[in-house]
């Protein structure tokens, strides 16, 4: 498992992190991975709130989810029998210690059980807010 990934929110954008240094307050981010570009923030630049964990869990396709995804959840409808989706967000409940999808508390991410074909990752509540109007 990749638990201990994280990427950055620097105004609404997300890095992949590939250093931290909480005693000296701040994080390297990659701007191009292919070039080896990264940025270093810190100072006021530094904020653990802009801090976003992955899961350790992948998707249907293998990508990994991270906290603030915004997940297509699909599930079968009882009446009609077809397919349906609806697009939950992944959230971290520090009192349970454990990531849940959707505005109900489902802790399948805490419980082991988790199904990748029944997840997709759809964009994340930085850059797409709007899925989570539909």
């Amino acid at each position: 498992m990749n638990r201990f990934k994280f990427k950055y929110n620097v105004y609404g954008t997300l890095f992949e992190v590939y250093a931290i240094d909480f005693c000296e307050k701040s994080v390297c981010v990659w701007i191009d991975k292919v070039s080896l570009k990264g940025m270093k923030l810190s100072g006021s630049q530094f904020d653990l709130k802009n801090l976003i964990q992955c899961t350790g869990l992948k998707d249907k396709n293998g990508k990994l989810i991270y906290e603030g995804d915004i997940l297509k959840a699909y599930f079968e409808n009882s009446d009609t029998g077809k397919t349906c989706f609806e697009y939950v967000p992944v959230g971290y409940d520090e009192e349970k210690l454990a990531f849940y999808t959707g505005k109900k508390f489902r802790a399948l991410f805490a419980e082991g059980y988790f199904i990748p074909e029944e997840y997709e990752i759809a964009g994340n509540i930085y850059e797409n807010q709007e899925l989570l109007e539909v």
